[in-house]
């Protein structure tokens, strides 16, 4: 097993107690907002995700939080992974799934029950659960979209994760579906333009918190940026635009300290960035 695919236990957590007769083909596959996906898998939202009776009830054993405006519930009875995104354009998953896949294996070898859940269980978990039903299971998209659909309807991740999803299935399989799968669905085969794509996925991850090294390799994206750069960047005007860019795309950044030498903005993004900016 991989070193990224450890995952600790909270220090006195206590985990849910289930019997060897535990069956929870006998209960309901839907409660509240929560859906059965398999009988290890499950995807919520908020609601049942808060719940600590029916997530024992469940047999839950690990929790996937993708949310950036909702807690741990119950840290110390469950191992949870933590990735706060947004449900926007804005936001990438992509650099997250193969650590999702990673801890959903880690959860199977011990027996473990696995919950997916967003606010609503709609489109960032849904996301996951698609990405992580083509990595560990061998499934094209369409195939885990029907699976997934036929678990919980009202599920839609938004266009942008709807292509990470895409390009996943093309670094698999070689090949992505370009079938129209939702009404709101605009598929499209390879980013539009490379390196605002590099971009958004290197500032998802610093505002997520960052992701190890050995779980998404960003060495490809910062290349992608950094032949932009020399590509675009050939007088003050040049890199005044692509600074506006930059901002645009990272509201929390104050304007002043990105314009201000560059030297404030590189702080707060990830160290090998950093050494981007020193290498020029």
């Amino acid at each position: 097993m991989e070193a990224s695919e450890h995952f600790n236990q909270p220090d006195g957590a206590r985990r849910p107690v289930m019997s060897k007769a535990d069956n929870t083909q006998a209960l309901p596959a839907t409660n509240l907002d929560m859906s059965r996906i398999s009988n290890e898998m499950y995807i919520s939202g908020y609601v049942f995700a808060s719940n600590l009776t029916l997530l024992h009830i469940y047999g839950i054993t690990h929790i996937i939080n993708l949310t950036l405006e909702h807690p741990n519930y119950h840290p110390s009875y469950f191992m949870y992974l933590r990735v706060p995104a947004k449900d926007d354009s804005s936001e990438r998953l992509s650099p997250r799934f193969r650590q999702i896949a990673g801890f959903v294996r880690a959860a199977k070898a011990s027996n473990g029950r696995i919950l997916f859940h967003c606010s609503f269980g709609v489109s960032r978990s849904a996301t996951a659960v698609l990405a992580t039903l083509m990595l560990n299971e061998g499934m094209r998209l369409e195939q885990a979209w029907t699976l997934l659909k036929k678990a919980k309807r009202d599920v839609e991740p938004n266009t942008t994760f709807f292509n990470e999803l895409r390009w996943l299935e093309k670094d698999v399989f070689g090949g992505c579906c370009m079938a129209k799968l939702t009404f709101l669905d605009e598929p499209r085969d390879s980013p539009t333009d490379d390196w605002r794509e590099a971009l958004a996925r290197i500032l998802a991850v610093s505002a997520q918190g960052g992701c190890e090294r050995r779980i998404y390799d960003d060495a490809d994206d910062y290349e992608t940026l950094w032949n932009a750069f020399r590509a675009v960047v050939t007088s003050e005007e040049d890199m005044r635009r692509l600074l506006v860019e930059i901002v645009g795309r990272q509201s929390e950044t104050d304007v002043s300290d990105i314009t201000d030498g560059g030297h404030a903005a590189a702080s707060s993004y990830p160290v090998s960035c950093a050494k981007v900016e020193e290498n020029s």
